[in-house]
């Protein structure tokens, strides 16, 4: 039983001990059961839960029972690598896995319970029938997708998902990395196994319902009451962020990972992603569109050096929604954010810097992947597809450098524990890092006290070079902040202002304190927001304002206080910052040296219905879902255009292939 495997593992989830206890729990109540009718001579017609209680009870412990067993399955089938990890590591699998299973069971027992509840009625074998009808079904499905996923993971190297529609126009390109003997060896398994699962669900589960009395009133109310209740398991516990593949990443090896994710789960949360088969934007031939793309990226060395030091220590501090609107210094209003606008008189400041999207997930994967957010999906949401993307924390890593990052919230948010592992961060603080006195927000633990534990792990820190990643979260709804607002709370913009003014006191503290250490001379700190706001004012989600945001590069390693006013974007990141590094790492597609003179400036974000692109004469944004074209300036706009379609066509065309 995966609780057996929980002593001594580390990371433990709140949410897993939730499910774990609940299990036990589930186990306990029914031995009690089981003694109380034999003590008491009651009949189950009698007996306040009866018989449908009872077989609900063994319902569940068959399918958390299977799932355990599919993953000693994987493990097994892959044994060669499952023996290179120790025991703790092993453990973790089904640990860590819990969350996703019994996600899995809650959804697999809403028509059994409907069907219970509705025979409790009337006497008869109906009930018998549906659930048997309904669960053979899926024991004789389940094993043809299990067996189909441990023969394509040995040549894909990823859990089966709807990857295999995108060949389904294709079917030889579909089965061609299988051979026709894998296919029958496959088919015979999947019988065997479908025949020994329907035998054991007979034996054990079955035989309890072969005919239902009618059910009391208790047991009724029971039942009824157990429906509604799925949506803890379905959900994932009481966290603010529902379960996703997050809740199975642990190591740094995908790997495991892979082994924790429950297969039903991701084929499940695949499928219902299905829009993401095709791209809506569809413009030229491929090649064509690959041809003006390569005409607008330049990654070429800088011309000029903006460090003191060749392999300076790196602070990257992301912003929740940090729009420029509020940044004085920038053209925004005055007074929100004091402490951001007196560091903005020391070092770099790009004055027309935007992000790629209105997301955290797709702020997070532009900045350190340099790929470019895309509408209403997100790459992030498909941890196989985010971890193929190449990262500058990665080539920091291979460089030499420490890695870390700091969140007070869920890691699990939007999946961003596993995109953080895949692309080289291992330690990792958050929300389950801080006391419970600490978290004083919806959200988790308020912005000081992650900048706080920033800073004492800093001023200890010996090991360098390091890279320390920073995403702050109380500036966001519903701006739960520990100290009085001080532009007040009655309506959106003032909770926004309050928010941000908040966070920004956070930031200056930080920087104050930190500027005194023996580590400042040789530090780049860079300061950026995962997102602009449409607050305040309310502005539309096309507009290029609303994705207007500030990007600060300061620190005792910047050589020189300045101004940036070319146009550049959050995607732009990698290649600059790794140009001046002198570190030649994976090939960043769409990210733009900011620093190179070839580079005139320009941006693109996008939003649910399309996207925008602005250069320093041209604004315009397409929607798709019209597929009409709104220009926003006189320039021209022939060329720029074309850009901003070929970008997106092939942004997405990637985001299908990875």
């Amino acid at each position: 039983m995966p609780f057996l495997f929980t002593e001594n593992l580390h990371n433990n989830s709140s949410g897993g001990r939730f499910f774990i206890k609940l299990l036990m729990r589930i186990i306990t109540f029914a031995v009690q059961h089981k003694i109380l009718l034999k003590r008491n001579k009651l009949k189950d017609s009698k007996y306040i839960f009866g018989p449908r209680i009872k077989f609900v009870i063994f319902y569940i412990l068959f399918w958390i029972l299977f799932f355990f067993a599919l993953k000693v399955l994987f493990l097994v089938s892959f044994c060669k690598k499952t023996l290179t990890f120790d025991f703790k590591s092993v453990a973790g699998v089904f640990y860590h896995g819990f969350k996703l299973d019994f996600s899995v069971t809650g959804y697999l027992l809403i028509i059994p319970l409907i069907t219970l509840f509705v025979t409790s009625f009337f006497y008869g074998r109906f009930g018998h029938l549906v659930i048997k009808t309904y669960t053979f079904f899926l024991l004789i499905i389940s094993p043809l997708l299990i067996i189909t996923d441990l023969v394509l993971y040995k040549f894909w190297g990823f859990r089966l998902d709807n990857t295999p529609l995108l060949y389904i126009k294709n079917p030889d390109e579909m089965v061609a990395s299988v051979s026709t003997g894998y296919i029958l060896l496959g088919l015979f398994f999947s019988a065997a196994l479908s025949y020994l699962l329907i035998r054991i669900f007979k034996h054990t589960v079955l035989r309890r319902i072969e005919i239902f009395k009618k059910g009391n009133f208790t047991e009724r109310i029971i039942l009824l009451l157990l429906l509604p209740a799925l949506i803890i398991p379905i959900r994932g516990g009481f966290s603010t962020s529902p379960v996703n593949l997050s809740s199975a990443y642990f190591h740094a090896d995908n790997f495991l990972n892979h082994a924790a994710v429950n297969l039903f789960w991701n084929l499940g949360y695949s499928f219902t992603n299905k829009e993401t088969q095709n791209n809506p934007y569809n413009f030229f031939p491929e090649e064509d569109a690959g041809m003006i793309l390569d005409s607008l990226v330049v990654k070429r060395a800088s011309e000029e050096t903006v460090l003191t030091v060749k392999r300076p220590n790196i602070l990257l501090i992301i912003l929740e929604s940090f729009t420029s609107k509020v940044i004085e210094p920038l053209g925004g209003i005055p007074g929100i954010t004091p402490g951001f606008n007196k560091i903005c008189n020391s070092g770099i400041l790009f004055r027309n810097f935007y992000a790629n999207g209105d997301r955290s997930d797709k702020g997070i994967v532009a900045l350190f992947s340099g790929f470019p957010a895309l509408g209403n999906t997100s790459i992030m949401k498909f941890p196989d597809k985010a971890g193929k993307l190449p990262a500058f924390p990665r080539d920091l890593k291979h460089a030499g450098y420490h890695l870390s990052f700091y969140y007070g919230g869920d890691i699990e948010f939007f999946n961003l524990k596993s995109y953080l592992i895949s692309i080289g961060f291992h330690d990792i603080i958050s929300d389950k890092d801080f006391k419970t006195e600490k978290k004083l927000s919806k959200w988790g633990a308020p912005d000081e006290f992650v900048f706080n534990r920033l800073y004492n792990d800093l001023i200890n820190k010996k090991d360098t070079p390091f890279f320390k990643a920073l995403f702050t979260l109380s500036n966001h709804d519903p701006f739960d902040i520990p100290v009085k607002p001080k532009f007040g709370k009655d309506n959106d913009d003032n909770k926004f202002f309050s928010g941000a003014n908040y966070t920004d006191s956070c930031l200056f503290d930080f920087i104050q304190k930190f500027s005194k250490s023996t580590h400042w001379n040789n530090t780049l700190i860079v300061i950026v927001a995962d997102h602009g706001s449409r607050m305040p004012g309310n502005t539309a989600p096309e507009s290029a304002e609303n994705y207007w945001i500030p990007m600060l590069w300061t620190g005792g390693a910047v050589n020189k206080d300045t101004v940036v006013s070319k146009i550049s974007m959050q995607t732009d990141l990698p290649a600059t910052l790794l140009e001046q590094l002198n570190i030649t790492g994976s090939p960043y597609k769409f990210s733009n040296n900011i620093f190179a003179a070839e580079h005139k400036g320009y941006a693109c974000y996008s939003f649910n219905e399309g996207f925008g692109f602005l250069t320093d004469t041209v604004k315009y944004f397409y929607n798709s879902n019209a597929e009409r074209l709104h220009l926003l300036g006189d320039g021209q706009t022939d060329q720029a255009v074309k850009s901003g379609k070929a970008l997106f066509q092939t942004a997405y065309d990637d985001f299908l292939k990875y």
